[in-house]
C-alpha cells in the first residue's frame, strides 16, 4: 500500500499524482479520506466499508447460520446451526428434497413423488422386500396374491367366509361315515365353556358319561319290564312284563279298560269273569257261498233268494273256536225258503259231511277241538 512519507503531523492531503512514502506507525485521531487505497502485496485496489456485503454481525453461535437483517447486519442463528456434516432446525419447510432422504424420519408418504425403494425404508417382522417393493410375509395360513393378503383355508378345515367373515362351516369337512366307518367314543367335539368363557374340546364318550346319561332317562326295573312314567323318570315293576321271543304281554294284576282292541288270539289261563255285556260280530250274508272269515262269530245266512253253502275253516286251524249260524228268511210272509247247507273245509261235521237246514230260524252251534267241527248246539231242523 502506498502512504506519504513524511514524517511528524501532515498538514495537508496526500498527492495522488506523486510518488510519496510515510515511515514508521502513523495515528489518525481524524477520519482518513482518500479517493482510493490500494493494495501492492495483492496488486489491487482495498474494498470500503461501502464496498462490504455484511457491514455489521450479531451473536456468536460456533456454526450458527448468517440470517440477512437488512442494510449489511447479519445475525447469527442460534437454533439454526451447522456442526461437521449435520444441519440442526427445530423447523424446515421446503418444496422439495432431493436425494436418498437417508435418516428422514415422520415423512408423510403421500407426497412422494416417485416410489420408495424398500431398501430405503426400516419395516418390521411380518414384511418383505421383493423385487424394491414391500410386501406382506407369508406364514402359516397367511397367503399372499395381486388380490391382497387372505387366509389360506384347508379344503376340508371347516371354516369359510360368508359375508367376508371367517365362520364355521361343517360343510366343508368329510363325513364321518366315510370310508365305513362312524363315530367312536375317542372322537373329538368342541364346546363354548360357559364357566370358563373359552373353547374346549371334549370326547363322546366324556359327553355322553359326564353330560347325556344325567339327562336322559334310563330303564328301570329287571329283563323284559315294561316301562312307564313315574314320578321323576321310567319306572317298572315285575308284574308287568314282555317276552319278545314268545311275543307274550304278562299282566300280574288287573286290566282296567274301557275299550281292548285284540288284532289276533287272547290265551287266558284261569277263570274268565266280566262284568258287563259280551260283544262279538255279526255277518249276514245272502251269496250263494260263502267261507267262514277269521273275524266271524255268529252268521246270519239269509235264504229268501238263494240256496246258501257255507264252508267252515280247517278244524285243525281252530282248536277250541265257536261259531253260530242261523238260517234266516228276510221275508215275514215266506214260511219256508231255499235250503242253507254246512260244510267243514277237509273234514267232517261231527260224522257227516255236511249239515242241511231247511226250516227258517234254525241255528247251529259249531266247535273245533283241533281235529273235528262238532255242532254242539241245535235248534230247528
Amino acid at each position: 500500500m502506498a502512504y506519504n512519507i513524511v514524517k511528524g503531523k501532515a498538514g495537508s492531503v496526500v498527492g495522488k499524482d506523486v510518488d510519496q512514502e510515510v515511515g514508521g506507525n502513523k495515528k489518525f485521531v481524524n477520519p482518513l479520506s482518500a479517493h482510493g487505497f490500494y493494495d501492492t502485496h495483492k496488486d489491487s485496489e482495498v474494498a470500503t466499508l461501502n464496498d462490504l456485503a455484511i457491514s455489521k454481525m450479531t451473536g456468536n453461535k460456533y456454526g450458527g447460520i448468517l440470517t440477512f437483517t437488512g442494510k449489511g447486519h447479519v445475525r447469527v442463528n442460534k437454533k439454526v446451526h451447522f456442526t461437521s456434516d449435520t444441519l440442526h432446525a427445530p423447523n424446515v419447510i421446503v418444496g422439495k428434497i432431493a436425494g436418498s432422504g437417508f435418516g428422514l424420519t415422520d415423512l408423510p408418504v403421500n407426497n412422494f413423488a416417485a416410489p420408495i425403494p424398500a431398501e430405503s425404508l426400516h419395516y418390521g417382522n411380518g414384511l418383505r422386500d421383493v423385487n424394491g417393493a414391500i410386501q406382506v410375509k407369508p406364514s402359516a395360513g397367511i397367503q399372499t396374491s395381486k388380490k391382497g393378503v387372505s387366509i389360506d383355508l384347508a379344503n376340508n378345515g371347516g371354516l369359510s367366509f360368508t359375508g367376508n367373515k371367517l365362520v364355521v362351516d361343517a360343510r366343508r369337512v368329510p363325513s364321518i361315515t366315510q370310508g365305513a366307518q362312524n363315530l367312536h367314543d375317542q372322537d373329538v367335539m368342541l364346546v363354548q365353556d360357559s364357566s370358563r368363557g373359552d373353547i374346549r374340546n371334549t370326547t363322546l364318550a366324556n359327553l355322553y358319561e359326564g353330560y347325556l346319561k344325567t339327562k336322559v332317562p334310563h330303564a328301570e326295573g329287571g329283563k323284559y319290564n315294561v316301562q312307564f312314567r313315574g314320578n321323576t323318570g321310567f319306572a317298572a315293576s315285575p308284574n308287568f312284563c314282555f317276552e319278545p321271543t314268545s311275543n307274550i304281554l304278562a299282566v300280574n294284576g288287573q286290566i282296567n279298560t274301557n275299550t281292548m282292541l285284540v288284532l289276533g288270539d287272547i290265551q287266558v289261563e284261569g277263570a274268565t269273569r266280566m262284568q258287563g255285556s259280551v260283544v262279538a260280530n255279526v255277518t249276514t250274508i245272502t251269496s250263494q257261498t260263502y267261507e267262514v272269515h277269521d273275524d266271524d262269530y255268529t252268521i246270519l245266512a239269509d235264504t229268501t233268494k238263494n240256496t246258501i253253502l257255507v264252508t267252515l275253516p280247517p278244524a285243525e286251524n281252530h282248536a277250541g273256536r265257536i261259531f253260530n249260524i242261523k238260517k234266516i228268511n228276510s221275508n215275514p210272509y215266506k214260511l219256508n225258503s231255499n235250503k242253507l247247507t254246512i260244510k267243514a273245509a277237509g273234514g267232517k261235521i261231527d260224522s257227516a259231511k255236511e249239515i242241511v237246514m231247511k226250516m227258517n230260524n234254525s241255528c247251529r252251534v259249531f266247535q273245533s277241538d283241533g281235529h273235528t267241527w262238532w255242532n254242539i248246539g241245535s235248534r230247528g231242523s
